[in-house]
């Protein structure tokens, strides 16, 4: 991937995530969100990983009590964790109460416009909870401190390395153009024995237009001896998105339209030097998703196909066309040794 690439994609995601599009998404999310939340909380658990034939339709209650044992959120010790991408800090407002006394939780983006909600969130948090030690998001990129100087964004003092307890990120892999490069950097930063771990779409039916042959086990012991390519330089099947954004230029803003397979994400963190990767299927859900999500995150055959046999509907705020389909999101991994 080259400078140019990158930046390209970069830029063309900040370009998306303008203050409307952030606004957007924290509605869009708060169905799955409270999904993505509790398999981060339950990771580790006997039932961190939920029945890959059901399909969430509609809010559940899913979530652990507060005082359930949870091994990656201990109730006597406080615990360091980056939230990297992310976004308006709906997914870390929703862990913050299962966080004991003095610890951290912090927020990178590329975005001010998501992070603006994210840090609205924090000032809510932080009266709420005052138990915390810190709750705050701040802008920064980690792989290109042009963009850092040009814009005035100093490395938060906080983000160092052999720091972090947790490290998540969830549903932004697909968007990066060099995922390795992320994963090998953000490595660094976890403490020994700090976990990685990635959560993300994954649309293997749509991207193959085939049955439904998502790996439905949960053995997650990872080898290299399964069907997906493993060469890192992801030059794999998956389409790029280069989608036209609302003046009609190309964007970039989604890299890997289909997602990428978990069993790939789980090589990307090996080989950042991680140990003992887990993958599989997170959860399933169902829901409204409009017409450009679809057309930037799919490829271009599974995009018609979702258009032409998907139950639609006309979004009354924003008169977009939007469709009904479900969804596989999917997880990756690790631990630092």
């Amino acid at each position: 991937m080259s400078d140019a690439n990158y930046q390209k994609g970069r830029d063309d995601n900040v370009k998306e995530f303008n203050e409307r599009k952030a606004k957007q998404y924290d509605e869009m999310i708060k169905f799955s969100g409270v999904l993505l939340a509790n398999s981060l909380l339950r990771y580790k658990t006997s039932n961190h990983v939920t029945d890959s034939n059901k399909i969430y339709k509609t809010k559940e209650n899913v979530l652990p009590e507060l005082n359930e044992n949870l091994p990656l959120f201990p109730k006597d010790k406080p615990i360091k964790i980056l939230d990297f991408a992310c976004g308006t800090g709906f997914i870390a407002e929703i862990l913050a109460p299962y966080l004991s006394k003095d610890s951290e939780l912090y927020g990178i983006d590329i975005s001010e416009n998501q992070l603006n909600l994210f840090n609205n969130r924090s000032n809510e948090i932080k009266l709420k909870y005052p138990i915390l030690k810190e709750f705050q998001g701040k802008p920064f990129d980690i792989l290109d401190n042009k963009f850092n100087t040009d814009k005035n964004y100093l490395k938060p003092e906080w983000l160092i390395e052999n720091s972090f307890d947790i490290i998540y990120c969830s549903y932004s892999y697909h968007h990066f153009p060099d995922p390795d490069k992320f994963t090998n950097i953000l490595s660094k930063y976890l403490k020994k024995n700090g976990y990685f771990i990635i959560l993300d779409f994954y649309d293997k039916e749509y991207e193959e237009l085939g049955g439904n042959d998502i790996d439905q086990t949960h053995s997650h012991s990872h080898s290299h001896d399964d069907s997906h390519s493993h060469s890192h330089s992801h030059g794999h099947s998956h389409s790029h998105s280069h989608s036209h954004s609302g003046d009609g230029a190309h964007s970039h803003a989604v890299s890997h339209s289909g997602g990428i397979p978990p069993a790939e994400l789980a090589a990307m963190l090996e080989s950042a030097g991680l140990v003992s990767a887990e993958h599989g299927i997170a959860f399933r859900f169902e829901d409204w998703f409009n017409e450009k999500s679809v057309m930037n995150h799919m490829p271009p055959r599974a995009a018609e196909m979702i258009k032409t046999t998907r139950p639609t509907r006309v979004n009354a705020s924003s008169g977009a066309n939007e469709y009904l389909f479900p969804r596989a999101v999917v997880f990756a991994a690790a631990q630092r040794p």
